[in-house]
């Protein structure tokens, strides 16, 4: 089974330094549609965060925990990012 979380990050808030990434919006979008139309991933099994444009840290770190402890050795699990990096 294909598992996927997919998260984009269009909006930064003013301390971050960061400009906005207004296409961000579309990445995530397009990277689902691939997955369901693509890979017949089913769409319970992909997971969107930023379609609001922001994900904040305490949402990131629950929804990962959650997709990581449902993955089973057997599946393949899929983890799309579309933001700004940093080291």
């Amino acid at each position: 089974m294909i598992k996927a979380l997919i998260v984009g990050v269009s909006e930064y808030t003013l301390g971050a330094g960061c400009k906005n990434l207004p296409l961000c919006l579309n990445d995530i979008q397009a990277m689902k549609k691939a997955l369901i139309s693509g890979l017949a991933v089913k769409e319970s099994n992909v997971l969107v965060l930023g379609e609001n444009k922001v994900v904040n840290i305490d949402d990131f770190i629950s929804t990962f925990n959650g997709v990581i402890n449902s993955v089973d050795t057997s599946d393949t699990f899929i983890f799309y990012f579309s933001g700004h990096g940093a080291e």
